[in-house]
């Protein structure tokens, strides 16, 4: 079959879209597919998961004015919590304005490109401006659309802008009504999906996974350091709760963040600059332990817990409400799971110390190559 994959971002450009398209992008291959990849963010230097779509077919949406603007401008100096840039302003701006979000121009570029007739088409979103581009191209051809969630859309805390959310709802309505299956990362998120709008014709979970290739070098000496990987948003579940209460336990405090921490500043919190892929492997598995912050109402699983779970270190979930993205987990005594409640949290930090001297093996219920096979067995199964 030839199967069109629409993501806004991919590889080298390394993001958990990416990082899922290229996993996906290399089973389809593997079982004979012919693929092709409509993306408009594809630059960077990080290549790690650039060689898994070798002998996919990419075609690069060109830029338009917000995009052209985005990439000319500076970033924030890094590490350093920065949350007021111009540029991070003027994104919230055009956030604001455009519809569903400020990279939907891509939308419309992407008329310019010429794609070959797909058997399926399969969107991955975040940005949710692709599920649009897939849906509207899987109607141009009379094929099957797979919406793939990364994030929620119109129920989700993160997006603000309550005044959009009714056209959020309708949109995206309209959109799962014509789909041929829905496909998320957790199920907490499918039924949400289902309860939210009964026309879902059929989901589907896959996680993410990891790459156990990404984490086959040798062990590297464990440090001394309580660690977060990747960018720290506080919008997700307050962490005043957490600073108050890890001055408590020596042992891990204070708190490393290795990437940006917008806004945050306390004196728990000692950030350092971001760093490529491969150096934040080895920051997993070297560290004492790591975090993770959950998501609020459970309806989705960070792409880190995959590679938390290899990395053979334990590491604490803060988790909002029952927790129950994580609890159907298989995961073992490495994951301690606590709510951001101080007498919990001060419960599940007490639990993580205890673990500090252990390392594990890697959890083989998260490799991401089977997961993608059976995925892709499920799309050639989507008519």
């Amino acid at each position: 079959m030839n199967l069109l994959l629409v993501s806004y971002y991919a590889p080298p450009t390394v993001t958990p879209r990416a990082a899922r398209l290229a996993e996906l992008a290399r089973a389809l291959l593997e079982r004979g597919h012919q693929v092709q990849i409509l993306t408009s963010t594809n630059e960077g230097k990080d290549t790690v998961h650039l060689e898994k779509i070798l002998g996919a077919e990419v075609l690069s949406v060109p830029l338009g004015p917000l995009g052209r603007a985005q990439r000319k401008s500076s970033p924030s100096t890094p590490g350093t919590g920065d949350s007021h840039s111009w540029k991070r302003h003027a994104k919230q701006f055009a956030h604001g304005l455009l519809f569903p979000e400020w990279q939907s121009e891509w939308v419309f570029q992407a008329r310019s490109v010429q794609v070959a007739p797909p058997d399926r088409v399969i969107s991955l979103v975040a940005p949710f401006s692709g599920a649009i581009l897939g849906d509207r191209l899987a109607r141009r051809w009379g094929v099957p659309h797979i919406m793939d969630y990364g994030d929620p859309w119109s129920h989700s805390v993160d997006r603000g802008l309550g005044w959009r959310q009714p056209l959020d709802r309708q949109v995206e309505r309209r959109l799962l009504g014509r789909a041929r299956a829905v496909v998320v990362n957790a199920q907490g998120h499918a039924r949400r999906l289902r309860e939210v709008f009964p026309s879902v014709r059929e989901t589907a979970c896959f996680w993410n996974g990891y790459d156990p290739a990404d984490f086959s070098g040798p062990l590297p000496a464990i440090e001394p350091a309580f660690r977060h990987v990747g960018q720290l948003y506080s919008a997700r579940l307050p962490l005043q709760p957490l600073f108050q209460v890890l001055p408590e336990f020596p042992e891990l405090f204070p708190l490393h963040q290795i990437g940006p921490a917008f806004g945050q500043k306390p004196a728990a919190l000692n950030v350092h600059p971001p760093v490529s892929f491969a150096e934040a492997v080895i920051s997993m598995r070297s560290a004492q332990a790591l975090l993770l912050l959950g998501s609020p109402g459970d309806v989705q699983l960070p792409s880190k817990l995959f590679h938390y779970a290899a990395s053979g270190r334990p590491f604490l979930i803060i988790a909002d409400g029952k927790a129950s993205a994580y609890t159907e987990l298989p995961l073992d005594e490495r994951a301690v799971i606590c709510t951001n409640e101080p007498s919990d949290l001060r419960r599940g930090l007490a639990s993580l110390r205890e673990q500090l001297d252990r390392t594990f093996a890697p959890l083989n219920d998260f490799d991401a190559r089977g997961i993608m096979h059976r995925y892709a067995e499920a799309i050639e199964g989507w008519k």
